[in-house]
Parts: C-alpha cells; structure tokens; sequence
C-alpha cells in the first residue's frame, strides 16, 4: 500500500483485503501492472459457509429460569430460602443447555419432582438488573410432572411449600423479584407494585391458568 501513489490510494486493497477477495475462486492470477497488482479471478468456488467465535467473551449478564409448577389443587410450588426469601425452583443454565433443559434440571436438582421438557413451556424472557448487571430470566411453566417436593439443597432452600396463587400478593415475607416477575408472565396483574422489568412475552398464558 505505501507504493500507491497517494491519489490511487482509496481504489487499492491492502494484502488482507486481497485475501478475503480471492478466498472465493478457484483460479487467481496476480499481474504487475505500473506497480499495482491486477488479479485475474476464475472458476467461482462453490462451499458451505463456516462459523467460529471471537474468542474467549467477558462475563456481561446472569441467565437463568424461574420454573411455575402447580398441584392438583392448582397450588403453586415456592421454596423459603436460606436467605428468608421465598423463590420459585430454578436457577442457572449450565453450558449450552436451553432455558427449558435448565427449568427441567434445577426442579429436579432443588425439589425431586422430575418433569419432561416436552412437558415445560418457555412462556417469556425477562429483563432486568442486579447490582448494574444485566440479568436475563426465563419463564417456564411445567404442566406434568412426577413425584413430591423435598429439600434436596438444604445449604439453599429449608422448605417447599404449596402455597394458593390468590394468596401471593398477601404473602407474610419478601418473595425473590425474578420469580415475582415469572410468577406475572404466568398471571399477569397478580403481583401489583413488581420493580420495573423488559418483558419479552412468547406464549401467552394458558386460560387453565386464570384465577378463579
């Protein structure tokens, strides 16, 4: 590029430039002509395109699932946590797994209560924040499963309880934002006064959800 003369320099292609040029055919000719290489191209080449990353990306934001489950009564399952909070069961993807693998591993892993993904529905994503972090939770409602709720992680929840949805707005403790925002998608308007929170909804909630 230095031995362009400076009023040709924005018509000439650096070697890079060159390289990304004549990646797509099968014939390439390289002729000096006065100092500039002319490129003679033949014979497109035909494939597939390819993929890879970046690299290696930085830490941005929190994934996970809140997962809505109901009894034969129409009770909703909340765990009181260590913490004094009450919380839907859920939590984290790991690796590349999908919000409703996630949803169907964390009720078995926090509760035993074992469920199909073909039994969960992705109903909504939900944006919002914690401590400036941008945190992404995803609402999945699981319509069959099998089995009765224990503590299977006493370092994190003391209890599992059915508790009456028309009971949540009333309920005697603090309830975990992310899960009153999934508890919303499910029904919305139940919960008056949630933080604020982009809601990207994907399925509308079923009438077999309505309150009574």
């Amino acid at each position: 590029m230095d031995a362009v003369p400076a009023e040709r320099r924005d018509l000439a292609l650096d070697e890079d430039e060159i390289a990304l040029l004549t990646a797509g055919w099968r014939t390439v000719e390289r002729h000096d002509a006065d100092g500039l290489a002319t490129l003679v191209l033949r014979g497109p080449a035909a494939g597939t395109v390819s993929f890879r990353g970046k690299g290696r990306p930085s830490p941005h934001a929190l994934t996970g699932t809140g997962v809505v489950v109901t009894d034969a009564a129409g009770r909703v399952l909340l765990g009181r946590s260590v913490r004094e909070v009450w919380e839907l069961p859920g939590g984290k993807n790991e690796g590349s797994e999908s919000f409703v693998e996630a949803a169907v591993r964390e009720l078995e892993e926090e509760t035993g209560l074992r469920a199909e993904a073909t039994d969960a529905r992705l109903l909504a994503i939900l944006m919002d924040d914690a401590h400036g972090i941008p945190r992404l939770t995803a609402a999945v409602r699981v319509v069959a499963f099998r089995g009765e709720p224990a503590v299977r992680e006493p370092d994190l929840i003391r209890r599992w309880e059915w508790h009456e949805v028309t009971d949540l707005p009333s309920l005697a403790s603090h309830l975990f934002t992310p899960s009153a925002h999934v508890l919303d998608a499910v029904w919305p308007g139940l919960l008056p006064g949630l933080p604020p929170v982009h809601r990207h909804i994907l399925v509308q909630p079923s009438s077999s959800d309505a309150l009574a």
